[in-house]
């Protein structure tokens, strides 16, 4: 088996799962033990575990094929977990969480490992959902409520629910209570798009992006959460980086070469 390893936050690794379709789950680190163990030297980095559990492998992932294919057919095939909890463990590998805990709750008569491991899945799955609602509290108080309903709402409406699960219902209700709902939910899609311009170091489409949607929903929490990041952009001299200029690079900023001048 193996896996990703990564400290980002769980809707960056979700939009990535979507769009890259990687066959093999990605571990979200919440705390440095799992870390250490691997000796992990920085990110993307990768493991190899064998279904008896033995770390076959453990590195940097970029560019290292033949070490990982070496663990792997080192590795003994099958899953970790038991073939019981198979179809839990493909769900979770999907990050279907919903359609995880369905799956979870179907299972009876387990022997003792297999409900180890069912308890383990259980706890790490009711761990998500409560997390899931705490970062959904966040986005809407950084004024991210599109993002915080995807965040909530595979919980809130979950085929078995989560013991978090009334907590997302409720901020989904408290959500489209609001007036300018609507507003907010078209004003997150080109928001999230002009965050991906600034993920890509494209200051300068990334500022304009977030200044279109300050103009389209003003009075609006998108749109003031726009404002503060085309702000915040310009304010630290980015419009016109270019990652191929040692200049821009050093001053981690758009060289006097390069700079340019944004209003806002």
């Amino acid at each position: 088996m193996i896996i990703g390893v990564t400290d980002e936050a769980p809707n960056l690794v979700d939009d990535f799962v979507r769009q890259y379709k990687p066959e093999f789950p990605i571990v979200i680190l919440k705390n440095p033990e799992f870390e250490k163990a691997l000796n992990v030297q920085g990110f993307p980095s990768a493991a190899v575990i064998d279904p008896a559990g033995i770390l076959q492998y453990a590195g940097f992932l970029g560019g290292l094929p033949g070490p990982l294919n070496k663990a792997l057919a080192s590795a003994k095939p099958g899953p970790v977990y038991p073939k019981k909890l198979e179809a839990v463990g493909k769900s979770l590998k999907a990050r279907e969480f919903g359609k995880a805990l369905a799956d979870l709750k179907k299972l009876s008569g387990l022997a003792a490992p297999e409900q180890k491991w069912a308890d383990r899945f259980l706890a790490y799955l009711e761990e998500q959902a409560e997390t899931a609602v705490e970062e959904g509290r966040k986005l809407v108080d950084d004024g991210k409520v599109y993002e915080a309903v995807k965040r909530v709402t595979p919980f809130a409406k979950a085929p078995a629910p989560f013991q978090a699960t009334p907590a997302a219902q409720q901020m989904l209700k408290e959500l489209e209570a609001d007036p300018n709902y609507k507003k907010e939910l078209a004003g997150g899609e080109p928001f999230l798009k002009a965050s991906e311009k600034e993920r890509e170091h494209a200051y300068s489409e990334a500022v304009q992006g977030y200044l279109d949607v300050a103009k389209r929903f003003p009075g609006t929490k998108i749109g003031d959460a726009a404002k503060k990041c085309a702000k915040s952009l310009v304010d630290r001299g980015l419009p016109g980086f270019k990652d191929a200029c040692d200049a821009c690079v050093r001053g981690k900023k758009a060289c006097a070469k390069h700079q340019e001048n944004v209003k806002l």
